[in-house]
């Protein structure tokens, strides 16, 4: 078993695993969209549809904002909006990091 090695990006710590980089013990994950929370067009949030999928902790959506390089501040619904409208890729310097540890 490959021991937990601490790493730190832009003083926020991480932990590479022999699996990847994991923030708050969770990995990054690309595609967001069957976990985000599905919206009416009005943008509120479908409860019904939404309550049926697996929930996560607020640690997990932080984790996914980090990985992208945005802003882990917030509540829940912030934290989900800035990912729907960000990027599915994890920060090409946190992939080198990866890279570098694995």
């Amino acid at each position: 078993m490959t021991p937990d090695i601490p790493v730190t990006y832009n003083r926020l710590k991480y932990t590479c695993r022999g699996q990847g980089l994991e923030r708050y013990g969770h990995r990054f994950v690309a595609d967001l969209t069957p976990h985000l929370p599905t919206l009416f067009k009005n943008g509120k949030v479908k409860k019904g549809e939404t309550n049926r999928r697996q929930q996560y902790e607020p640690n997990w959506w932080k984790a996914q904002c980090t990985f992208r390089g945005l802003s882990e501040k917030g509540k829940l619904p912030e934290l989900q909006d800035r990912l729907r409208k960000g990027l599915n890729v994890m920060l090409p310097e946190l992939v080198e990091l990866e890279k570098s540890q694995l």
